[in-house]
């Protein structure tokens, strides 16, 4: 669904199950396929993982493109998330500071996760309200990386619930 258009920029709801842009066995029923049959032009500015729904930015034209990622490169966009995650954390806010990189995986080959040969990785986390066994968190990333969100809070002992790969402590199953 679009959320917000104009003649340079398109803010786009993204559902959970949606791949951003082909990839990983995902070609066609992406995001960008669905975008680009009304507007052949746009280019995404950034990306959602494919089990995650938000809003996703897309330029129109290069010169908001060459803008737009400027924000994104110098932080001056600010990246805002929602995380329903398993137990309560102890404090009500909280950083993590948690290198990411790839790792080998046995069956998929290799896989993002913490990692002490990894890039830097920064979120600050906020408890906004305690669940049963659960919690909702508010995740503000100040990098980018791949599963960054899924790996930190797995990092810090609340992996996402349901989530089937990463598990306490930031590795995998």
């Amino acid at each position: 669904a679009v959320l917000y258009e104009d003649k340079d920029l398109l803010a786009t709801a993204k559902p959970a199950g949606l791949a951003t842009v082909p990839g990983g066995g995902f070609l066609d029923h992406t995001l960008l396929s669905l975008v680009r049959r009304s507007y052949p032009e746009a280019v995404p500015i950034h990306r959602l993982g494919r089990g995650t729904s938000g809003i996703v930015l897309f330029a129109r034209t290069a010169r908001a493109r060459s803008v737009l990622c400027a924000a994104m490169r110098s932080n001056t966009v600010t990246k805002v998330y929602r995380a329903l995650a398993t137990g309560v954390p102890a404090s009500e806010s909280f950083s993590i500071d948690v290198p990411i990189g790839p790792v080998p995986h046995k069956l998929l080959g290799t896989i993002h996760a913490a990692s002490t040969v990894g890039k830097r990785a920064s979120s600050r986390v906020k408890l906004l309200e305690r669940r049963e066994g659960a919690c909702l968190l508010e995740v503000r990333i100040e990098t980018g990386r791949p599963h960054q969100i899924r790996i930190h809070l797995a990092a810090a002992g609340h992996p996402l619930v349901g989530d089937p790969l990463y598990v306490k402590g930031g590795g995998f199953e």
